[in-house]
C-alpha cells in the first residue's frame, strides 16, 4: 500500500487548523507495503492584506498549510463578513485532478448541510488558476489541541464527542461519501460545544454526472489517509465503505479514552501494522481501567478488524452511544454532587467545570437549526426507523436545569440519525474541555 502525501499533512495552529507533525517512515520499522511518507508541507503564501488575485476576497491571516493546499481567514469584501478559504496551492494549479478533489469536497459539503459538518458559502477559481471554497469561520479548538491539554478524557466527554463525530460521517454516508481521514486534527470542538468535521479532501464519492471518476482521483492500490487511524482494508489498499469510518472514530474514540494514540511508542506506519495484525490495545494496558463496561463493548464492536464485526453504519454506532448518554450524564452529575447546592433543580451550569472566556457563555443556548416544533430551549432526539426504544436523556427549559425525558431511540440498525445536535452532549463539551 501506498499513503498519498497529499492525503496528510502538517497543520498550523489556529481555529480552523491545529499542529500536526508530519510523518516519517522510521528505518527500524518496516512499512506496510507500497506505503511511502509524506514530506514536510510548505507554508503559505499570502500575508495579512492581500487580495486574492481575481476574486472578492482579502486575507486576514494565513490559517495553515498542506502538501495540498493553504486555508485561510479571509473578509468578502463587499459582504464584509469573514470566511475560511481553502486554496489549491500555487505549485499543483495545473493538477486537475487535485483541483477536482477539492471541488468534490465543496459540493460535497455545500449539498450536507449537516450542523456538524462545516457550511460552504462559495466555490470559485482565482485569476491565477486556483480553485478555492470558502466556508464558514469557527471558534474553538481541534480535538488533536484539546487532548494535548487535557490528556484523556472522561466516559461522557468521549461519548459526547465521537456522536457527533458519528452524526456528521452518518449525512455523509447518505449522500455516497467516505470521509477515509478521521482523526483528531479533523475534528473540531466550538465553544458552544457544537463538534464540526473538518476536511473531505479525500473522502471517496461516489459518481456523479460530470464527476471526475474516483478511480482517476487517486491510484490503483494507493491508501489515502493517516496510517495510525485506518482501518485495516484502507491501510491494505483494499476497497473502503462506511465501516472504515466506523473503525477510525473507534480508534479515535480509544485515543480520548486513553490520552494517547494506540501504539503510540511506535512510529505511525509500524503502529498502522500493529493494528491490523494484532488488534488495539487493550484500554488497560494503557491505563484506562476506570472505562466502564459498556463503554468498552461499543469501543470493541467499532474497532473489529474485520469489518464485517463492526456496526455497519455511522447511525447504528452514534444509537449505541446514546444508549449509554443518560447513564453516563448521571455519573458525571454524581461526581460534581458534593461541589455545588443539594436542590434537586440545581442549574447544569453549576455541575461542570465552566471553561474560561467562553464566547458563549449561555448554558441554555442551542443550536437553533436543532431545535425545530419542540420549543424554545428544547432540542428533540430524532431518530427514523422502527425497533426496539429505550429512554434517552436530553437538557430541556429555557432555565437551564437537566431534565430527563423520554424520546424514541431506534437501536435496530438506524438507516440515518436527523442532523440534530444533542444539547447533552453540547453542553458536556462545553462546560469542561480545556479551550483555553
Amino acid at each position: 500500500m501506498a499513503l498519498d502525501p497529499d492525503a496528510t499533512h502538517g497543520r498550523a495552529s489556529d481555529p480552523l487548523l491545529s499542529p500536526s507533525a508530519p510523518f516519517y517512515a522510521g528505518a527500524s520499522s518496516p512499512p506496510l507495503p507500497n506505503m511511502r511518507a509524506s514530506v514536510p508541507p510548505p507554508q503559505a503564501t499570502w500575508a495579512p492584506g492581500a487580495m486574492i488575485p481575481g476574486t472578492v476576497y482579502r486575507v486576514i491571516r494565513p490559517l495553515g498549510a498542506g502538501g495540498m493546499g493553504e486555508v485561510y481567514e479571509a473578509e468578502h469584501e463587499l459582504l464584509g463578513v469573514r470566511r475560511a478559504l481553502k486554496v489549491l496551492r500555487r505549485r499543483l494549479a495545473d493538477r486537475e485532478d487535485l483541483a477536482e478533489r477539492l471541488r468534490i469536497e465543496a459540493r460535497a459539503l455545500a449539498r450536507l448541510k449537516h450542523p456538524n459538518l462545516v457550511e460552504v458559502n462559495d466555490l470559485g477559481t482565482s485569476s491565477d488558476g486556483r480553485v478555492f471554497f470558502a466556508m464558514e469561520l469557527l471558534s474553538g479548538a481541534t480535538l488533536r489541541d484539546l487532548l494535548r491539554r487535557s490528556g484523556a478524557l472522561r466516559d461522557e466527554q468521549a461519548v459526547a464527542l465521537a456522536t457527533q463525530i458519528l452524526d456528521a460521517l452518518a449525512a455523509a454516508h447518505l449522500e455516497g461519501m467516505v470521509h477515509r481521514d478521521v482523526k483528531p486534527e479533523n475534528v473540531f470542538v466550538q465553544r458552544s460545544g457544537v463538534v464540526k468535521l473538518l476536511d473531505f479532501g479525500v473522502a471517496k464519492a461516489l459518481q456523479g454526472p460530470g464527476q471526475v471518476p474516483v478511480a482517476a482521483l487517486t491510484a490503483a492500490g494507493v491508501a489515502i489517509g493517516t496510517p495510525r487511524y485506518m482501518s485495516p482494508e484502507q491501510a491494505a489498499g483494499a476497497p473502503v465503505d462506511a465501516r472504515s469510518d466506523v473503525y477510525a472514530v473507534g480508534v479515535v474514540l480509544h485515543e480520548m479514552l486513553t490520552g494517547q494514540p494506540p501504539y503510540a511508542q511506535l512510529d505511525p506506519l509500524a503502529a498502522a501494522v500493529a493494528a491490523a495484525t494484532r488488534g488495539l490495545p487493550s484500554l488497560d494496558e494503557m491505563g484506562a481501567s476506570h472505562v466502564s463496561p459498556e463503554v468498552r463493548a461499543v469501543l470493541e464492536r467499532a474497532t473489529a478488524r474485520n469489518p464485517d464485526q463492526r456496526y455497519p453504519s455511522a447511525a447504528a454506532f452514534a444509537a449505541s452511544l446514546r444508549l449509554l448518554t443518560p447513564r453516563l450524564s448521571a455519573a458525571a452529575i454524581e461526581r460534581q454532587a458534593d461541589k455545588v447546592t443539594t436542590r434537586y433543580d440545581a442549574p447544569l451550569t453549576s455541575l461542570m467545570p465552566l471553561i474560561d472566556n467562553l464566547t458563549d457563555p449561555d448554558p441554555t443556548a442551542v443550536d437553533q437549526r436543532a431545535v425545530g416544533s419542540a420549543g424554545p430551549g428544547r432540542s428533540p432526539i430524532a431518530y427514523t426507523g422502527a425497533g426496539l426504544t429505550a429512554p434517552g436523556f436530553a437538557t430541556a427549559t429555557g432555565e437551564g436545569y437537566a431534565r430527563v425525558m423520554t424520546s424514541e431511540l431506534d437501536v435496530a440498525e438506524p438507516t440515518h440519525v436527523r442532523p440534530a445536535t444533542e444539547p447533552t452532549e453540547a453542553l458536556i463539551l462545553r462546560q469542561s474541555l480545556p479551550f483555553d
